[in-house]
């Protein structure tokens, strides 16, 4: 049995159907990409997955059915959202974000504050600063701290490199490498193919709410689709 395990999934905001019979495994450790572009339902795949939309189909994860749990529920279940829009406390100092996420792994909240700030130095250096007044690339970074303070077995990264100057992705790349080597499962939602195509083991395409193709970076880089959509070539 895979580690996650999504099944026909179908997701919904009102009669608006967003996602259309999404189906993936993600063995344990494992990193996965999902890319496509702006609208395709890759925010709304990862809402699914922590339990934010109204959806249909099966998510299993570590051998769990999902259906029907609370977001909360299923956080403490493993499973840690770094979300593209932040969803930071802008008026709490950034160790105060972090330690909003440790709320349900309060037992490990020293050694994983230990490990955030190793990974994320520059957390450390501002961690009295309003998170109102981070840059764009210092906020993706507390957006994934807070999701490690979670003590995530899964961690799903949603446009962690959007916006961003090609520096500040280069530390979050390095980030990203760091966490697969601690053996977390990671699902990566991108647009940024060329980032995702370096970091996955492997991607899936979405587009208009259904996955279209799947395979290795190597095997969809000589997709003549993938090389002309999002490549230019």
């Amino acid at each position: 049995m895979a580690f996650l395990e999504v099944k026909d999934l179908e997701a919904y905001y009102g009669k608006a159907q967003a996602l259309k019979s999404v189906s993936f495994n993600v063995e344990k450790g494992g990193c996965i990409g999902i890319i496509g572009p702006n609208g395709a339902g890759k925010s709304t795949l990862l809402d699914s997955i922590i339990g934010l939309t109204d959806w249909r189909g099966q998510i299993i994860f570590n051998g769990v059915d999902l259906h029907r749990l609370t977001p909360r529920a299923i956080v403490k279940l493993g499973i840690g959202y770094a979300p593209e829009r932040g969803n930071l406390f802008t008026y709490m100092d950034v160790k105060d974000n972090l330690l909003v996420g440790a709320y349900l792994a309060r037992e490990k909240i020293d050694e994983n504050l230990g490990e955030v700030f190793e990974m994320l130095p520059r957390l450390e250096e501002r961690q009295k600063q309003q998170a109102e007044t981070l840059s764009g690339g210092e906020r993706q970074m507390l957006s994934l701290g807070r999701a490690f303070m979670t003590d995530p077995k899964l961690l799903l990264l949603d446009e962690p490199t959007l916006g961003l100057a090609p520096i500040v992705i280069s530390r979050i790349a390095d980030v990203l490498e760091n966490l697969k080597k601690t053996g977390i499962t990671i699902v990566i939602a991108e647009q940024n193919v060329t980032f995702t195509m370096t970091h996955a083991e492997r991607l899936y395409l979405l587009e208009r709410g259904q996955l279209t193709m799947g395979g290795t970076p190597e095997e969809l880089r000589g997709e003549e689709y993938i090389s002309k959509t999002y490549f230019g070539v």
